[in-house]
């Protein structure tokens, strides 16, 4: 699986390493633009486009000409061969206010029709992906969506070790922006302990902007100057609120070593051997 890897330069930036926590870093340094591209790169806004299957007839309906009923947006963070969602993006019916309107809901069925990704990049840039079927759902859990594509370095690192210190980040965007189009996205930091995290004691960003989703991250030193960013947790909407829900830790992998080297027999023609076979030829 490839990772996020942030190389900073060692004198300014090994400060990461001690107990200030990242949010005092990004408060003070020039370069917090830095840090956020290198978290960015792996968070995508995800649309979630649905249809309406009527239970009696098997058809299938949108609305006003258009080639889904309705859609959601939501936050997708990048992982190996897929994407973490939360569960109400997953059934995006569930908070949008057009399935909410139409008459008898319960004599129709929503189906996922189509979804699609982009990056937090200024202007959208979206791309279909294939997500198959959606199934078992589990409430207040983040949804995995494996898809064909291959990990590559905007992917995160799902986290390896244990930490009394995480940081949230929080991606926001204008409550009016047209997604479709433009992603005038926010990226706002909190740290949180061990026990916030777990008593779900968090904080969250109060303002008129639409909260898009959240991430839990550690930040691991694997060397003089390099951090490493794991993703250790996705934030849920849970009622009103919201509530971390950690994944689970990965081992490390380590390289297979073996302090002994077997030789292999094989027939090899030697130069000597070759000319002998000419000569015997003639």
């Amino acid at each position: 699986m490839q990772k996020i890897v942030l190389t900073l330069l060692i004198v300014v930036f090994s400060v990461i390493c001690n107990a200030q926590g990242l949010d005092r870093f990004l408060r003070k340094s020039p370069l917090q633009t830095t840090v956020e591209n290198s978290i960015k790169s792996g968070l995508y806004v995800i649309r979630q486009n649905y249809v309406l299957r009527k239970n009696s007839t098997g058809e299938y309906f949108t609305q006003n000409g258009k080639s889904e009923f309705s859609y959601t947006y939501s936050l997708a963070v990048k992982t190996c061969n897929g994407y973490y969602i939360n569960q109400l993006a997953a059934t995006p019916w569930k908070i949008d206010e057009n399935f909410k309107k139409i008459n008898n809901p319960q004599d129709y069925t929503p189906i996922i029709s189509q979804t699609f990704i982009s990056r937090l990049n200024e202007k959208a840039d979206y791309i279909k992906i294939d997500t198959g079927n959606i199934k078992q759902i589990i409430k207040n859990q983040p949804f995995y969506l494996k898809t064909d594509s291959l990990s590559d370095s905007t992917a995160f690192k799902q986290y390896t070790k244990n930490s009394t210190e995480y940081f949230t980040v929080w991606i926001t965007v204008s409550d009016t922006a047209d997604l479709w189009k433009n992603l005038p996205t926010k990226m706002i930091f909190y740290t949180a302990t061990d026990d916030e995290i777990k008593n779900n004691n968090i904080s969250v960003p109060i303002g008129d902007d639409k909260i898009l989703g959240g991430i839990v991250l550690v930040d691991n030193c694997i060397g003089l100057g390099i951090t490493e960013f794991q993703l250790s947790g996705i934030i849920v909407p849970d009622g009103e609120k919201f509530k971390t829900v950690m994944l689970p830790k990965i081992k490390p992998s380590k390289t297979e070593q073996t302090d002994k080297i077997e030789l292999t027999p094989i027939k090899l023609d030697t130069p000597t051997q070759t000319n002998q076979k000419k000569k015997r030829k003639k």
